[in-house]
């Protein structure tokens, strides 16, 4: 998500820092080196406006799974094939905890 043609672009609402890719430090691109605090808080901030609401319709829980399972179009493909996913599962948890809602599941 962090490549220059998608989220790793500073014109892009989400963009988004990561090892090998999309750095604050140009330096560091293409580095396996782990984010640093300041890329870590800025991929924090951003994705935490991105929570729009949690009735289902939130593009960031949205946008990344499939058409066919409920998700929304992304010009990056499908993320997720279905929102059993364990990976979507943990954005799921993070984005009802950052809405100070219980978890269900």
């Amino acid at each position: 998500c962090a490549n220059p043609s998608c989220h790793g672009n500073g014109e892009r609402p989400l963009e988004l820092f990561a090892p090998e890719r999309h750095r604050l430090d140009p330096d560091d691109v293409f580095l396996k080196t782990p984010l640093s605090h300041d890329e870590l808080r800025a991929n924090f901030l951003r994705a935490s406006a991105f929570i729009d609401d949690f009735d289902g319709t939130s593009s960031l829980l949205r946008k990344p799974i499939a058409p066919s399972a409920g998700g929304m179009e992304h010009e990056g493909g499908v993320c997720f094939e279905s929102t059993d996913e364990p990976a979507w599962q943990v954005m799921r948890r993070w984005v009802r905890a950052a809405l100070g809602a219980e978890d269900d599941a």
